[in-house]
């Protein structure tokens, strides 16, 4: 069985431009302390992830 890991994500729309990173957040800073604090970023568009998700998709 594959083990599903709980990471949470969200756009950083604090981008001026479209291209909005997708980032990691520590979920304990958010339950604890009512703030986001970005961990890393896990790809620098959402735009371009995603569009290459949906060629992939078309493709099989």
């Amino acid at each position: 069985m594959k083990r599903i890991a709980f990471i949470p994500v969200l756009l950083c729309c604090a981008v001026l431009n479209r291209e909005c990173p997708l980032v990691r957040i520590d979920h304990e800073e958010i339950l604890c302390n009512w703030r986001i604090k970005v961990v890393e970023q896990v790809r620098p568009s959402f735009l371009k992830i995603t569009v290459q998700v949906i060629q992939t998709s078309c493709e099989t």
